[in-house]
């Protein structure tokens, strides 16, 4: 390898698909992202498979007009968890691609979680009915899988495609399916009992493995030079991780957009019974990437504040904190019922305090449009800091570096409460690429000197780093302490 390197990152989402090109250092040269269409009816979310490579094939083809085809040395590729379709060994497609959130197959949930209930709870899996594995059986019951037919998940189309060949999937883009991470295989005793022949199952590996080389027809359609690495890949949540730099131990990355993401890194699985929290095996030093995510994020600002000058208000937020005239209420801001950790609850709908009494989080007499905004990211830095307290409880490790993306972090004054609330520093970024995340494994599959985490370091800087005003600390946890009062009252911890 050289310094000239150029390597491809490929995210392959629900909406687009996005492809770049990146150097040993992580700067961008080339990028391209091609709309994604879906058919939705009811519980049935689909795609055509087809149509993954083509928009894959028309981004990277515009991406690799603008460098050095000779530097090409590797490719990867990330997708959306539990996306499935079948493929015979003609690589024909002999369904459609079923989304990751497609539900036509709950009704399998139960039988699946009776097969071998040791199994999952060993591995910490709460089935759910969106999960890969349902519609997998869904789909044996049918009989629409051939002798010749292979379930195959979303990066495995790319990755065949491009080697003119089946190829192995990674454990990642497995799990949703009941892979064994534990034993690293697939779990042949609630197979054999459900009906699903391993032989119409993938070989599995890990993250960041060579699988194939890449092929003529590819070099036709893109221009991606024949014999090109393809390293496998995983889901866009670890991508996206990888991407961030949260890696070493005691890592964790929280991403705040509509909702709030929570993954890290632990020397051990960190699941609960109820599924909320479950770990990825990660591609290196034998580590677990665990996380858990909640309803609660940015997605109930629109419903407060709608039309709202956001950047007028969060200049406000920062003169009153800066002034110690904050005027916040005590919240758990959910923009509907319905939560998914730190607790589970359907039914809940989040609530709002103010002096001691319950009141709605609403523009009125007592609050204005900046004390409601500012309340938001009170109580979001509150459920944040009790997920982090809840993984800490169940034994993972948060002494690393915790980083952070999302539409969160344009906020000055969001990051500020954030880093006081959690009394510690987050790191921002300067790109949290999920593609960059793909071009990374890529880089880390033909590694033979430089570990992973080596790695993402140099493909990744900061673009800040937010420290707690110490002088608030005690402040807001006083607020934490009501926001924990209240749960309790609710009887809800």
């Amino acid at each position: 390898m050289s310094d000239d390197d150029l390597w491809i990152g490929i995210d392959l989402g629900t909406q687009s698909v996005k492809v770049v090109v990146v150097d040993n250092d992580g700067k961008i040269v080339a990028q391209d992202a091609k709309d994604l269409v879906s058919v939705r009816n009811e519980k049935i979310h689909e795609q055509d498979p087809m149509q993954w490579i083509k928009q894959t094939q028309s981004a990277l083809r515009n991406c690799l007009k603008s460098v050095n085809l000779n530097n090409i040395r590797a490719v990867s590729t990330c997708s959306t968890s539990g996306t499935i379709t079948v493929m015979n060994s003609k690589l024909e497609f002999k369904a459609a691609g079923i989304m990751y959130d497609d539900q036509r197959a709950e009704e399998f949930t139960n039988e699946i979680i009776e097969a071998d209930p040791e199994m999952w709870k060993k591995l910490g899996y709460q089935i759910q009915p969106t999960w890969a594995l349902p519609k997998m059986l869904k789909l044996f019951r049918e009989n629409k899988i051939q002798k010749d037919d292979q379930i195959v998940f979303q990066t495995d189309v790319i990755s065949s495609s491009m080697a003119q060949q089946k190829v192995a999937t990674d454990w990642s883009s497995a799990l949703k399916s009941g892979f064994d991470l534990l034993e690293l295989k697939w779990p042949e005793k609630a197979f054999n009992i459900l009906g699903i022949n391993l032989e119409n199952l993938p070989q599995v590996v890990g993250p960041g493995t060579i699988i194939g080389s890449s092929g003529k027809d590819w070099q036709e359609e893109t221009g991606l030079p024949i014999g090109t690495k393809i390293v496998s890949g995983q889901t866009d949540g670890c991508a996206a991780q990888i991407g961030a730099g949260a890696l070493s131990l005691g890592d964790w990355h929280s991403v705040i957009g509509t909702t709030l993401v929570l993954k890290g890194v632990s020397n051990k699985p960190i699941f609960d019974t109820t599924g909320s929290i479950y770990s990825h095996k990660a591609p290196h030093d034998d580590l677990w990437l665990p996380g858990g995510a909640s309803s609660v994020g940015a997605g109930v600002i629109s419903k407060l504040l709608p039309n709202a000058n956001l950047d007028q208000l969060n200049s406000e937020i920062l003169d009153s904190w800066n002034n110690s005239n904050e005027k916040w209420t005590v919240n758990y801001p959910l923009s509907k019922k319905g939560e998914r950790f730190p607790i589970l609850n359907s039914e809940f709908a989040g609530f709002s305090f103010q002096f001691g009494k319950d009141e709605p989080l609403a523009v009125s007499n007592n609050l204005s449009p900046a004390q409601v905004l500012g309340s938001v990211y009170i109580g979001v830095a509150a459920v944040e800091k009790f997920c982090f307290e809840m993984l800490a409880e169940k034994g993972a490790s948060l002494t690393g570096r915790l980083s952070s993306s999302g539409g969160a972090i344009k906020s000055e004054a969001w990051n500020k409460i954030r880093s006081t609330m959690l009394n510690k520093e987050i790191v921002i970024p300067a790109s949290v690429e999920t593609a960059l995340g793909s071009a990374i494994l890529a880089r880390f599959g033909l590694s033979r000197e430089m570990k992973l985490p080596q790695i993402s370091k140099q493909m990744n800087s900061t673009a800040s780093t937010i420290t707690p005003d110490l002088k608030k600390v005690n402040q807001l946890e006083d607020y934490y302490q009501q926001f924990k009062n209240k749960l309790k009252q609710l009887e809800l911890i």
